[in-house]
Formats: C-alpha cells, sequence, structure tokens
C-alpha cells in the first residue's frame, strides 16, 4: 500500500512531507490509471480475501480519488474514523 500511495504522489510530483501542492485531476490519464492499478494490485497483495480490513494513512484524504474506485470495484464499503481528543 504504502508504495502505491508513494509512486502516485511522486507522480503528481509530490511526497507525503510536501503534498500541499497535489491534485489528482491535474494527473495524466495514463499516470492516473497506473496509480490505480497500482492501489488495486496493494489492496490485493496486503489484503487478498480479509472479510474486514484497515487502512490507516494520512495520505489517504489526498489519494481517495484513487482508492475509492477501487474499492467500489472490489465492493468494499469504506468508513472513515476521525479521532478527536477529549475536552477536559
Amino acid at each position: 500500500m504504502l508504495g502505491a500511495n508513494d509512486w502516485i504522489l511522486k507522480a503528481g510530483g509530490s511526497t507525503w512531507f510536501d503534498c500541499l501542492n497535489f491534485d489528482p485531476d491535474a494527473m495524466p490519464a495514463r499516470l492516473r490509471a497506473t496509480g490505480i492499478v497500482l492501489v488495486n494490485v496493494s489492496l490485493v497483495s496486503e489484503f487478498e480475501d480479509a472479510s474486514l480490513l484497515l487502512l490507516k494513512d494520512p495520505r489517504l484524504c489526498l489519494l481517495l480519488d484513487y482508492w475509492l474506485p477501487v474499492l467500489r470495484a472490489t465492493n468494499i464499503t469504506p468508513a472513515a474514523l476521525l479521532v478527536l481528543p477529549r475536552s477536559q
């Protein structure tokens, strides 16, 4: 998974630590398609036939345009968890 995310960011001229200007819509169609294939391969290779999976990667907020089509195609319904500090 990490390799696919890093590849997509690099192809888009960004990195995990310098990603504020990353625009998934600016990627050429061929690179975008390659990124989606890499996400699919990552998902299958890391989780195979798991009935439940957990992805924890801050880059996902930037890369949802790549992950959501793959999740939909594999009938995985994503859910997000936002952890906030307890107010005192």
